[in-house]
C-alpha cells in the first residue's frame, strides 16, 4: 500500500457522523483490498511490541488525529456525535480498535466464517457499527436512524 491510495478528498460531504461513519466502514473495504500489507503490519506489530517506541506511535496518532479529529469536532457541533466525548480521546478509541479489528480480520478473517457460521465482512462491519451506534448523538427521525446489520441467516430465516 502507497502512502497516497487514501485520500481524505473521498470522505463525502455530509454531517461528521456520517463522515467518520464512511471512514470506519471504507476500512473495511481497505482490509480486503491490500490484505497482504495489514498481515504484515499485524506481524510487525508483534514481533517489535517488545521494544516499541511511544514517540513513533505519538507520530503516526497524529496524523490519524489530523484526519479525524475536524470530523469528530463537526459531528460534536452538529449534533451527530455524542457531545461527552473529548475528540482526541475519541480518535485514539477509534485507533486502538481499527488496530484490534484489523490484527483479528487480517490473520483470522478466511476462519471467522467458519468459527461464527457468519461472513466475515458482516461481523466486521456489524463491530464498527455497534460503536458508531454508541458515538451517534440524538436521533431525530427514522430516516436518520443507522441501519441494523443483521446476518444473512436471519434474513434468511424471516424470508424462509
Amino acid at each position: 500500500k502507497r502512502k497516497d491510495d487514501f485520500d481524505p478528498g473521498q470522505i463525502p460531504e455530509g454531517n461528521g457522523f456520517q463522515r467518520l461513519e464512511f471512514f470506519l466502514m471504507d476500512s473495511v473495504n481497505m482490509l480486503e483490498r491490500y490484505p497482504e500489507f495489514f498481515r504484515f503490519l499485524v506481524e510487525f506489530n508483534v514481533l517489535y511490541a517488545r521494544d516499541g517506541d511511544p514517540e513513533r506511535v505519538r507520530q503516526a496518532f497524529a496524523l490519524g488525529n489530523d484526519l479525524l479529529s475536524p470530523i469528530i469536532r463537526d459531528g460534536i457541533a452538529d449534533g451527530s456525535i455524542r457531545a461527552d466525548f473529548e475528540p482526541d480521546f475519541l480518535v485514539a478509541a477509534i485507533f486502538n480498535q481499527m488496530s484490534a479489528l484489523d490484527a483479528r480480520f487480517a490473520l483470522t478473517g478466511s476462519q471467522i466464517g467458519a468459527e461464527y457460521g457468519q461472513p466475515a465482512r458482516e461481523l466486521h462491519q456489524a463491530i464498527l457499527r455497534i460503536f458508531l451506534n454508541g458515538i451517534q448523538g440524538p436521533v431525530t427521525s427514522p430516516r436518520e436512524r443507522i441501519r441494523t446489520i443483521e446476518s444473512p441467516k436471519k434474513e434468511q430465516m424471516r424470508s424462509g
